[in-house]
């Protein structure tokens, strides 16, 4: 069974709300979600607040964030 998982977290001083979305299957892992929402929103943070080539940036530091997480997980 699949389960969708929105966490929301805010842009301070952008009033600005970024939407994250997973679609687990299996059961939830909700602190490991919260760990990627956090490392994601950290790293990209800066980039959010300069939207020159915004979309490439974010996406490339969200790759790695996420290899890296996996990478962590699946090593155990």
């Amino acid at each position: 069974m699949s389960n969708l998982v929105t966490v929301t977290k805010e842009l301070f001083g952008v009033e600005k709300v970024i939407y994250f979305v997973f679609v687990n299957k299996g059961e939830i892992n909700h602190n490991l979600i919260r760990q990627l929402v956090t490392a994601i929103f950290i790293e990209t943070k800066p980039v959010l607040k300069d939207t020159s080539n915004i979309k490439q940036d974010i996406q490339d530091k969200i790759d790695r964030i996420i290899d890296n997480k996996l990478g962590e997980l699946l090593a155990d």
